[in-house]
């Protein structure tokens, strides 16, 4: 005879067993809502940065080559309806508040200061700095990196590094990578 499987309201859609302990079955529902919370948090940072997108997109259409096309009272409503859209998706907050460990914190003032220097030295060293972004993607995004590279400084703390900080630190080294290649593409043009 099979042991009764009783539904947990506080755990759905997690069953828990009756021939389990009562200490096992409240760890599965804690191991379940632990889950359940990641998930979330994923999908807040994905609205968030979705939210980015969308506002970056709308400032290039509005100081973009289509709109000068317009005549004046069409560039007026025009840019009317687009403030109106940029105002409702600023409306759009979802705030992700993280409680960070000490090793957290650690890896985090770790990256910062690491990305800050990167920064102060991209004027001095463009290629350099922009390997340097390259390598802390690849050890930051696991598919990208291949399990016979080490790449330093990232590989070493991306595993102390919360879910979200790990999205934001991608997040910052894109937005300099992006700095970098029109600084490359300046240079190039400067020389043409």
């Amino acid at each position: 005879m099979d042991p009764e499987v009783v539904q947990s309201p506080t755990a759905s859609p997690k069953r828990y067993r009756t021939d389990e302990s009562p200490l096992n079955n409240f760890h599965a529902i804690l191991d379940h809502y632990e889950v359940m919370v990641d998930h979330l948090k994923q999908q807040a940072h994905q609205i968030e940065q979705e939210r980015e997108f969308l506002l970056s997109s709308m400032e290039s259409v509005m100081n973009g080559s289509l709109i000068s096309q317009l005549n004046d009272d069409e560039k007026k409503t025009a840019n009317e309806q687009l403030s109106k859209i940029i105002d409702e998706c600023m409306g759009i907050n979802v705030k992700v508040s993280a409680k960070r460990t000490p090793r957290e914190e650690e890896a985090l003032d770790r990256v910062n200061i690491y990305i800050n220097n990167l920064v102060m030295n991209v004027n001095r060293d463009t290629t350099g700095a922009r390997q340097e972004c390259i390598d802390a993607l690849k050890s930051l995004i696991p598919e990208k990196l291949e399990e016979t590279e080490k790449l330093g400084l990232f590989s070493d703390i991306h595993p102390s590094l919360s879910f979200e900080d790990r999205q934001k630190t991608i997040h910052r080294l894109r937005g300099l990578m992006s700095y970098i290649q029109s600084l490359q593409q300046q240079a190039v043009q400067m020389l043409e």
